[in-house]
C-alpha cells in the first residue's frame, strides 16, 4: 500500500490518499485509489458538499459527499479502480486526489503517491523454427529460420544468439563462440572469414528475461579438404608397389589413388582412412618408374554423400623404379681379433634402392697366407654365414647382393679382421692341494704368449656374489701372496681362485681353481673360576700350547646357561681376568672360552659351574659390583601381570571381551629378617639411599633389571631387623661393559639382555 498527504488547510483538514495492488494476473494489475477527507489538530467535521477526484495511469473518477466524523478522523470521499498492463520488469504507477469544499474552513487539498507493480511472468521463449544451414562458399554459411514468439503464452523473443565452433586441418574442436547477437525480429545470419580445410557447427536461439530456447544446432558443415600431408610410395616386389596416404592434416572422408606412368594416369581404388591414414598395395605396377596421384574426398554435410561432396588438390608421391640392381651392402660383422679355431660370423646389410627383398648373396673371403681363399654363394634372404679361422692373420671379405632385377649389385668395401692364439695360462694348486690351512695364500701360475701381455687379473669369489679380493700384477709377475691384513676367508668357505691373463693381441684367457678354507685350530684353552663373598665369579683365561697348533691371538668368555649364551669378555690376553658380577644362582651353567687364532680358527673349552647361594643377592652400582646378600628367613613372592583392554559389544553377551598387548608387568617382593648387625644395618641403609635401579637374582637362574625400593624395621623389643625389598622389573640390562664402545668386541657375539631380551 502507498499513501501520500495534501497540505493541510486552515490548520484543521487535509487530503489522504491511499493506493495498492487490489488484484494482478500474470500480465495485468488492478490498481484501487481512494481521495479521502482527514481531520488533524484535534478537529472534527460534520459538513456536506465535499468534493473528489482521482488520476492514475490517465484514467480519473470524481465524487461529492458528505463527512461526519469526530477528532482526527477521516473519510473516503471517491474512489477507483484502475486496471494496467505489466511491462517486461516492475515499475512504479503515479497515483494522485483532490478533495475541495467550500463549507466551513473551506479550501482545496492534493496528494499524490507511486504504487510498484510486478513485470511480466515470462516463460523461456520457443526456439527458432525451420533452421536450415547452408555452404556458400570455403568462407561462408548462411543461416535462416523462422520466428516461433508467443507472446500469448508469455514466450516473447527478445532477440537472438547466433553461435558457432570449429577445426581446422584435421585438429580438435575449439570451444564455441558467439558471432553475434540479432533483434528478435531477424530471419537470416551469414557466417563469413570461414576457413578451407575445416569442419564447423553453428546454432541459433531464441532469447527472452526467462532465459534462453533450445538451441537449434547444425550438422557438421566441410570446407574443401587440403591435399594430403604425405604420399609414399614402397616396392614390396618386382611388379608390386606399396602406397601409403597421410591424410590426418585434414577431415579425409574418402581418398582416391591414381597409378601415374609417364604422365599418364590409371585410377586404381577408392580408400577408406583410419585416423587420416591408407595403405593400398598396387599388384599389378609395370616394370617402369611410376609416381602415384591422391586426393581426398569431403561431403559438405556430415557424412551425406547426396548433398554434395568437396575434394582437394591432387598430392604425388614419390617415384619407384620397379626393378633397379642393388647398392652395394653394408658389412657388419666380424669385428677385432677373434681366436684361432673359431669360426666367424659374416653379417652384412643389403642396400636395394627399389625396395625389394635380397634374393640372392656373394660372400668373398681372403685368409692369410696357407689359410685357402673362399667364395660363398647364397640363395635367398640370410644375410649372415659363417667362416672358418684355421690360422693366424689378418682376414678380409667382400659381399654383393642381388634383388629382383636379373643385374647383381656392386660390391662392398673391403672389411677386415684378425686371429690370432689366446695365451695359454696355468693356475698351480694352492697348497699343493688346494686347500688353505693358514695365512697368507700363496697363488703361483704360468703364462705362454706370443703377442706379450698387456694385463694380468687375479681374483678371489666367495660364492656367487661379486669378488672378495682383487689385484693386478704386473705383467711380468708369476706369483702373488695374500696376507692377513688384506683378506681373510671364513673357515670353511669354498673360494674360486681365478687369474685372467690380456694378451698384446686382445684376446684373453682364465684359468681358475676351485679352493676349501680348513684353518687349524689354536690349542685348547682353560679357564680358572673363583667365587666371590656377593655370588661373583672370578674368570682367569690361559691359552693352550700345543706343539704345531697356530698361536691364539686372543680369548673371549661367554656364559652359557640352559641354552642362552651371554658374551662376558671379548678380548682377553693370556693370564687376563674378568669378573662376572651376575652369575645365575642355583642353577647349572658353564663358562665357555674361546681361542681365537690369526686365521680366524677357534678353539674351545668349557668350566662346568654351579652356586649354590643361601638366598637372593640384590646387585648395585654400574658395574653391579656392590650387593645385598638376603639371608635368614627370606621370602620372595613374584606377580606377572599382562596388559589387556576390555571391551563391551553391542551385539554380544554382556561380558567383556578382551585383547591383549603382550606388555608385561611384573612386581616381585623380597622379604626376610636378620639379627641385628649395625654394619650390615647401615649398608643396606646407604644403599637403599644411592641407588633406585639394581639387579636381582633369584635361585633357580633368573636375573632381572629392576627398579627397588629397600626398607628396614627394628623395634625395641628385640635385636631382629625385619628386611623388605619391593622391585618392579624393568627393560633388562647387563651392567656397564668396558668393550660396549670399543671396535674389537667380536662379529657375531649374542650381547644378550643388551637389546631388552629376557636374560633369565
Amino acid at each position: 500500500m502507498a499513501d501520500g498527504y495534501g497540505s493541510i488547510i486552515a490548520n484543521s483538514w487535509r487530503c489522504h490518499i491511499s493506493a495498492w495492488v487490489l488484484s494482478q494476473t500474470d500480465t495485468t494489475a488492478t490498481i484501487r485509489v481512494e481521495a479521502r477527507f482527514q481531520a488533524v489538530n484535534g478537529w472534527y467535521f460534520q459538513i456536506n458538499g465535499v468534493q473528489g477526484k482521482v488520476t492514475c495511469n490517465g484514467q480519473s473518477a470524481s465524487a461529492t459527499g458528505s463527512v461526519n466524523i469526530t477528532q482526527n478522523g477521516e473519510t473516503v470521499i471517491c474512489r477507483k479502480d484502475v486496471t494496467v498492463s505489466k511491462g517486461d520488469n516492475a515499475r512504479n504507477i503515479t497515483c494522485s486526489a483532490t478533495i475541495t469544499q467550500s463549507s466551513f474552513n473551506s479550501g482545496s487539498s492534493s496528494a499524490s503517491c507511486a504504487v510498484s507493480v510486478a513485470g511480466v511472468a515470462y516463460l523461456k521463449p520457443n526456439a527458432p523454427r525451420n533452421v536450415s544451414y547452408k555452404r556458400e562458399s570455403d568462407s561462408a554459411v548462411l543461416c535462416t529460420w523462422q520466428a516461433a514468439w508467443d507472446n500469448a503464452a508469455r514466450k516473447p523473443w527478445h532477440g537472438l544468439q547466433v553461435w558457432m565452433r570449429q577445426r581446422v586441418g584435421g585438429g580438435a574442436w575449439g570451444a564455441w563462440s558467439r558471432k553475434a547477437t540479432l533483434n528478435w525480429d531477424a530471419t537470416s545470419y551469414r557466417f563469413t572469414g570461414l576457413k578451407a580445410n575445416a569442419c564447423y557447427q553453428f546454432t541459433v536461439y531464441a532469447t527472452n528475461p526467462a532465459g534462453e530456447s533450445t538451441h537449434v544446432d547444425s550438422a557438421f558443415i566441410y570446407t574443401t579438404p587440403a591435399a594430403p600431408k604425405t604420399v609414399t610410395a614402397a616396392k614390396t616386389s618386382a611388379t608390386s608397389v606399396k602406397v601409403s596416404v597421410d591424410a590426418s592434416n585434414t577431415f579425409a572422408y574418402m581418398v582416391r589413388i591414381d597409378r601415374v606412368v609417364d604422365g599418364t594416369r590409371t585410377h586404381l581404388k577408392w580408400e577408406t582412412p583410419v585416423s587420416g591414414k591408407a595403405t593400398y598395395t598396387d599388384s599389378a605396377a609395370p616394370a617402369a618408374t611410376v609416381a602415384y596421384d591422391v586426393i581426398v574426398s569431403r561431403p559438405v554435410y556430415g557424412n551425406d554423400t547426396t548433398k554434395g561432396e568437396l575434394v582437394s588438390a591432387w598430392k604425388q608421391s614419390n617415384t619407384v623404379a620397379t626393378m633397379q640392381p642393388p647398392a652395394a651392402p653394408t658389412i657388419l660383422a666380424p669385428m677385432g681379433v677373434l681366436p684361432i679355431g673359431q669360426v666367424a660370423t659374416i653379417e652384412w646389410k643389403p642396400s636395394h634402392p627399389d625396395g625389394s627383398a635380397q634374393s640372392a648373396a656373394q660372400v668373398e673371403v681372403t685368409k692369410p697366407i696357407g689359410g685357402g681363399n673362399e667364395t660363398i654363394d647364397i640363395s635367398g634372404t640370410a644375410t649372415s654365414v659363417q667362416c672358418s679361422c684355421p690360422t693366424p692373420g689378418e682376414y678380409t671379405v667382400r659381399v654383393r647382393t642381388k634383388g629382383v632385377d636379373a643385374e647383381w649389385g656392386a660390391w662392398s668395401s673391403v672389411h677386415s679382421w684378425r686371429c690370432a692364439n689366446p695365451p695359454m695360462v696355468t693356475l698351480n694348486p694352492i697348497n699343493g692341494d688346494n686347500v688353505v690351512r693358514g695365512l697368507p695364500i700363496e697363488v703361483e701360475w704360468s703364462v705362454s704368449d706370443g703377442d706379450g701381455i698387456a694385463r694380468q687379473t687375479l681374483t678371489i669369489t666367495d660364492g656367487d656374489g661379486p669378488p672378495v679380493f682383487m689385484v693386478q700384477p704386473g705383467t711380468s709377475v708369476r706369483h702373488a701372496t695374500i696376507r692377513a691384513d688384506q683378506y681373510t676367508p671364513s673357515q670353511g668357505a669354498q673360494l674360486l681362485v681365478s687369474i685372467t691373463v690380456l694378451s698384446g693381441s686382445s684376446l684373453q684367457t682364465t684359468a681358475t681353481q676351485l679352493v676349501t678354507v680348513d684353518y687349524d685350530p689354536p690349542a685348547v684353552p682353560s679357564a680358572q673360576c673363583d667365587l666371590d663373598a656377593g655370588y661373583g665369579v672370578t674368570v682367569t683365561v690361559h691359552a693352550g700350547t700345543e706343539d704345531g697348533k697356530p698361536a691364539t691371538e686372543y680369548l673371549s668368555v661367554y656364559r652359557d646357561v640352559q641354552g642362552s649364551s651371554t658374551l662376558v669378555a671379548p678380548h682377553l690376553a693370556e693370564g687376563e681376568m674378568i669378573t662376572d658380577r651376575l652369575p645365575p644362582l642355583h642353577v647349572d651353567y658353564a663358562y665357555r672360552v674361546v681361542a681365537h687364532a690369526d686365521s680366524g680358527a677357534i678353539a674351545e673349552a668349557n668350566t662346568g659351574m654351579f652356586i649354590d647361594a643361601d638366598g637372593p643377592v640384590l646387585n648395585f652400582g654400574p658395574d653391579a659390583d656392590e650387593c645385598v646378600v638376603v639371608g635368614g628367613a627370606w621370602k620372595v613372592s613374584e606377580k606377572p601381570q599382562l596388559d589387556t583392554s576390555e571391551y563391551h559389544f553391542a551385539d554380544d553377551t554382556g561380558l567383556p571381551v578382551s585383547y591383549g598387548s603382550g606388555d608385561l608387568d611384573n612386581t616381585v617382593s623380597v622379604t626376610s629378617s636378620y639379627l641385628w648387625d649395625a654394619t650390615l644395618y647401615r649398608r643396606i641403609r646407604g644403599l637403599a639411599r644411592t641407588y633406585a635401579q639394581g639387579w636381582l637374582r633369584l635361585l633357580g637362574g633368573p636375573v632381572m633389571y629392576v627398579r627397588v625400593s629397600m626398607s628396614q624395621s627394628l623395634s625395641a623389643d628385640g635385636q631382629m631387623v625385619d628386611f623388605d625389598a619391593d622391585c618392579d622389573e624393568l627393560v633388562w640390562q647387563d651392567p656397564h661393559m668396558w668393550w660396549l664402545d670399543e671396535d674389537d668386541a667380536p662379529d657375531g657375539t649374542d650381547e644378550e639382555g643388551a637389546d631388552g631380551s629376557d636374560a633369565s
